[in-house]
Order: structure tokens, then C-alpha cells, then sequence
């Protein structure tokens, strides 16, 4: 058996064609720049144009998204599953005009806290990325249970096998994305 490491399933299908429950606990819900700039009523996610994110590329902290992992304690805080990195943008985007001010000058990004404001701007960025599913988890849940077992030998329908992978991918992404919004 090849053991590819602790790799999501959408890694998992991307980098080398099937999936496996046995990485499940490493499902992650990617989320992009663009879904964070928008959540947050910037115009774009244009580092050039946005002074926010300029700034923080500056200090290479910015990314062109995050991976936010499947929780493994039961009840986690948001500030215990999110990337640090992530949170740094958050709170830089939810900073007044007068505290992003004071951090360019002091060429400080704020610490990785989450306060209300950064949160609000998560879990915007969560509902918007949940909206691009044209699918909820629960109908995906009652058609992975509607679908035959694939045969164990002999010719198998690669596009019967296809889809089950591309939903059990799915369905590892929103069950991350429910966790995260509680």
C-alpha cells in the first residue's frame, strides 16, 4: 500500500486519480482571495489596486487562498481551525481606516485574532463559498447512500466510479464548511 501522507481527498483525486475514506480526516475547504475580498465589499482581490492587501504582500504574508482543515477536536474554536495567515487578513480587512494607518506605519501586520468585525467577514466568505455549491450536503449525504456499490472486480463503469469520487470530495468540503459555520 502507498501512503501518500496526510493529503486531502481533493489532493488525493487531483495529484493521482482515485480517493479513499481513509483521508477523510485531512478533507480541508479551500477558500479564495477573491471570496474573502468580495465577502469583505472590496472591488477586487488585486494587490496593485486594494492598499489592504498590498500591504500585506508586502510583508509576504498574503495568499491567493486558504486551506481551512477539517476540525479534529469536537467543538473547536474558529481561532484553533483557521491558518494564522488567514486571520492576519481578516483582521487586516476589518481594521478602521485610522488602525490600518497606524500598521503601515509601523510596518506591522495586527496579530492572528479573530474580533467581531473579522469574523463577520469569515463568515460571509463561508456563506458565499457555500452558495457556489449548486448542491447541500444533506442531498449529497441521501445520493452517495442512493448509488450502488461499485463491483469489487471486473469491468467498472469509469464514469459511475468518477462521480462517486468527485462526491465523496464534495461532500468531505461542505462537511468542513458546516463545521466551520457551527
Amino acid at each position: 500500500f502507498n501512503d501518500y501522507g496526510e493529503i486531502p481527498r481533493a489532493d488525493l483525486l487531483r495529484r493521482y486519480g482515485y480517493v479513499t475514506d481513509n483521508y477523510a480526516v485531512y478533507d480541508v475547504l479551500e477558500l479564495s482571495l477573491e471570496t474573502i475580498c468580495e465577502a469583505a465589499g472590496l472591488a477586487n482581490a488585486d494587490p496593485e489596486s486594494q492598499p489592504r492587501l498590498g500591504f500585506l504582500s508586502s510583508l509576504d504574508i498574503l495568499e491567493d487562498g486558504y486551506v481551512i482543515p477539517r476540525p479534529v477536536n469536537a467543538n473547536p474554536s474558529l481561532q484553533d481551525i483557521l491558518p494564522a495567515e488567514l486571520v492576519v487578513l481578516l483582521a487586516t480587512l476589518a481594521l478602521s481606516p485610522e488602525e490600518f494607518k497606524q500598521r503601515v506605519s509601523k510596518d506591522k501586520a495586527p496579530k492572528p485574532v479573530l474580533d467581531a468585525n473579522a469574523t463577520t467577514v469569515l463568515i460571509r466568505a463561508l456563506e458565499m463559498r457555500q452558495a457556489q455549491y449548486a448542491t447541500s450536503l444533506a442531498s449529497d449525504l441521501q445520493l452517495s447512500a442512493s448509488l450502488s456499490p461499485l463491483p469489487e472486480t471486473g469491468d467498472m463503469n469509469e464514469g459511475a466510479r468518477r462521480v462517486r469520487m468527485a462526491l465523496q470530495v464534495r461532500i468531505g468540503e461542505k462537511e468542513v464548511l458546516q463545521t466551520v459555520l457551527g
